[in-house]
């Protein structure tokens, strides 16, 4: 039976993991929930974090970002955890209330303990340029969900974006910057840009796994009716990559994913939607356990 956990009072939302003196940590959006027809005013997203000894049992951590209600980031929306040097840096989106998508930009928050974090002064370190040679603010601009890493001692932060190479309506991509010194970063081709959607691939994610990168990403209501998760695999980082057939993973109402190494298993997490009391509830799924065959296929065994 898959289990759930989210905090008292509050919706879990796209998250991601870094594991700290063999306990697991969970950064995640933390959301009021709201009901299933739309409201007149959503109360704005912070970070929450939690922990877990087992991977399966979580503590509630309480906040460690919130939004500025007078500033850039009025609301937080998707981003990543990586350990870099002695400490830690969360890269995360954030919107104004009112421009939402347009007002998208990428900020940086550190701590030395996961706990206590401090945003850089330099925020936003990172904003959309419609000049820039690869990706298109048209007709609806992708320019969210960063995650971070590190690659031949190289930066680099993978966004949800859209192609300007490709066809109206069929723009969306996993786009590409590389970190080349503290909050300088210079835009790169595609990792992914298949041609065959509209929106940007969601909270992207990348790993590399018996000796082959995998690429995970969402494909959100602008894209497929049912929002879920999908992968491509490559023998390079950068690509090209391919999705192979049943790529999805998971059932309906499973959505956003993020991969970890944790107790020596390679675990795979995501969100699961559904309805409580006339409410939107999304909560934490249990984890299972990432089999790769031979082919390089990926399948998903509970635990």
């Amino acid at each position: 039976m898959e289990r759930f956990y989210r905090p008292k009072g509050f919706n879990i939302q796209d998250f991601d993991f870094v594991v700290k003196d063999d306990v697991l940590f969970a950064v995640f959006i933390k959301k009021r929930p709201s009901r299933t027809k739309q409201e007149p005013f959503k109360k704005p997203n912070r970070y929450g974090i939690i922990l877990s000894d087992d991977g399966f049992v979580w503590k509630d951590h309480g906040d460690v970002l919130l939004p500025d209600a007078h500033g850039w980031d009025q609301s937080l929306w998707a981003g990543s955890i990586s350990r870099q040097g002695r400490g830690f840096v969360i890269y995360y989106s954030a919107i104004l209330n009112k421009d939402r998508h347009a007002s998208c930009k990428i900020g940086k928050a550190y701590s030395k303990d996961l706990i206590h974090w401090k945003k850089d002064p330099d925020n936003p370190v990172l904003l959309f340029d419609a000049e820039n040679p690869y990706y298109s603010d048209e007709p609806k601009l992708a320019f969210r969900d960063p995650f971070f890493f590190e690659h031949e001692g190289k930066k680099f932060v993978l966004f949800a974006g859209k192609d300007k190479s490709k066809p109206t309506r069929k723009q969306g991509c996993v786009g590409l910057v590389e970190e080349t010194e503290p909050n300088k970063f210079q835009w790169r081709p595609p990792v992914y840009s298949p041609g065959k959607y509209f929106d940007g691939l969601e909270c992207p994610a990348l790993y590399f796994l018996q000796n082959r990168w995998y690429l995970f990403f969402g494909l959100d209501i602008e894209n497929v009716p049912v929002p879920h998760m999908k992968y491509a695999v490559s023998d390079n980082v950068f690509g090209p990559y391919l999705e192979p057939e049943g790529n999805k993973l998971l059932s309906d109402g499973h959505y956003i994913g993020r991969v970890v190494r944790f107790r020596k298993r390679v675990l795979y997490y995501a969100w699961y939607k559904d309805v409580s009391n006339g409410k939107i509830r999304i909560r934490l799924s249990s984890p299972r356990q990432v089999m790769i065959d031979k082919n390089g296929l990926l399948s998903l065994e509970e635990i």
